[in-house]
Order: structure tokens, then C-alpha cells, then sequence
């Protein structure tokens, strides 16, 4: 139909027409380019609140998660340090030994740095990072993303170092099977290694206990940055 009335205008050399009908196309183009750049942007702000919604959560249940894990390693650190201190008195009786021996059971334990990263490496890896705005916390989940990764870093290193205290004890103590579970039912009492072995692993617990507690605090940190703009006390 325009092209049509142009055709018309310019064969009748009505030019003031053709120009007017130019005019309509262009801004007929201008504006639907505007509402596909519209309905776009809409489209991201609206994926990119979907994103900080979920690693809300993610961060808020992670947070619940990491407390438990911190006490787990207190109560870890406790243990394995009052056997290494009573392996080291001067005189410990056999009932003492008996019971050292089965509380030595207890020390195989070993938790994960606690986190729900779903979302948070979703959002890097697919480069949905780039939706977060504003910058400054666009950049606040980039630094926590760093620390998630240098936290899990030391986790692996954790890990090794753990397996390591394991294999070392399981050299120096009597195991038989008990109800199918291989259980501690002898040491030596007068073993240094075994002493020393102990003792490394209450220092163990002690730094698993001392990291978990640095990232729970990260942790929360982040949770903290993102509820503003999840309860909607932020308009983005």
C-alpha cells in the first residue's frame, strides 16, 4: 500500500507526498526496531532476576549448611586434640588406652566447604554474568565467584591432607571388624607417631574449621548484598 502511494506521488510529482510517506516508513522501522530493543532488554532484566532470585537462595540455605559444618569441625578439633593430650601424659592406664582407642574411631570424619553453587556457576559459565546490573554488583558476584573457587581450592588441598593423617593412623592402630565397620580396638601407648599423627589431625580440623568459618562469613556477606534487590528495596 505505501509503496504504492509513492509510485503514485512521484508519477503526479507530488513530492511533499513522497517525502511524507519516506517519513512514515523510516519511523514505522525506527520505532519497531525500538520495541524489539524493548522487549529485549525486558527480556534480560527479567533473566537476570531470576538469577540473583536463585542465588539467594542458594546462598541462604548455603550459609544454614555452613554453620552446621563449623560446628562439625569444632567438635572434631576438640576430640582429636584431648586424645593427643592424653596420648602425651606421662602415664596413661589401660582403661584410658580402651577408651582412647574407640574414640580414635571418630576421627575419620571429613566434611566439603559447604555450598549450593547451581546457580552461581550457571551464571558464569553460560557468560549470564554479563546481565547483572549494576556493575558494582555485577563485580561484588564476580569476587565472591574468585573466593568460591580459591575456597574449594583449599579444599582439595584439605582433602589430600586429610587422607594423608587417615593413611598415617591406620598404620599405627589395631583395627578389627565389628558389625561389619572396621573399627580401632588397640593402640600403643607409648607410640610418638601416633601421638604426633593426632595431633596433626586436631590441627587439621582446626584449619577446616578456621576456612569454613572465613567463607560462611563471605557467604553471608554476598547473601546480605543480594536481599535488597530481591525483597525490592532496589529497583534495578
Amino acid at each position: 500500500m505505501i509503496l504504492q502511494s509513492i509510485s503514485k506521488a512521484i508519477r503526479e510529482q507530488n513530492y511533499y507526498a513522497v517525502m511524507l510517506e519516506f517519513v512514515i516508513v523510516i519511523a514505522g522501522v525506527v520505532i519497531g526496531f525500538q520495541i524489539q530493543a524493548w522487549a529485549e532488554a525486558r527480556a534480560e532484566q527479567s533473566r537476570a532476576q531470576y538469577y540473583l532470585n536463585r542465588l539467594y537462595l542458594d546462598l541462604q540455605l548455603s550459609a544454614e549448611e555452613q554453620a552446621e559444618t563449623e560446628q562439625y569441625y569444632l567438635e572434631y578439633h576438640r576430640n582429636a586434640a584431648d586424645i593427643s593430650n592424653a596420648l602425651t601424659r606421662d602415664a596413661v592406664d589401660e582403661g584410658e588406652m580402651n577408651s582412647l582407642a574407640t574414640r580414635i574411631n571418630s576421627l575419620g570424619g571429613f566434611r566439603d566447604i559447604r555450598v549450593i553453587d547451581t546457580t552461581l556457576v550457571q551464571l558464569f559459565e553460560s557468560g549470564d554474568i554479563a546481565l547483572i546490573q549494576p556493575i558494582g554488583l555485577q563485580e561484588a558476584i564476580t569476587r565472591f565467584y574468585s573466593q568460591y573457587r580459591l575456597a574449594h581450592q583449599g579444599n582439595d588441598n584439605a582433602t589430600r591432607i586429610h587422607l594423608e593423617n587417615i593413611s598415617r593412623l591406620n598404620d599405627l592402630v589395631v583395627h578389627e571388624w565389628i558389625d561389619g565397620a572396621r573399627q580401632v580396638v588397640a593402640i600403643e601407648p607409648d607410640d610418638p607417631q601416633l601421638a604426633s599423627v593426632i595431633e596433626s589431625m586436631a590441627w587439621a580440623y582446626s584449619t577446616y574449621g578456621f576456612l569454613q568459618s572465613k567463607f560462611t562469613q563471605e557467604t553471608e556477606a554476598m547473601r546480605d548484598t543480594l536481599r535488597p534487590y530481591v525483597d525490592g528495596s532496589v529497583n534495578r
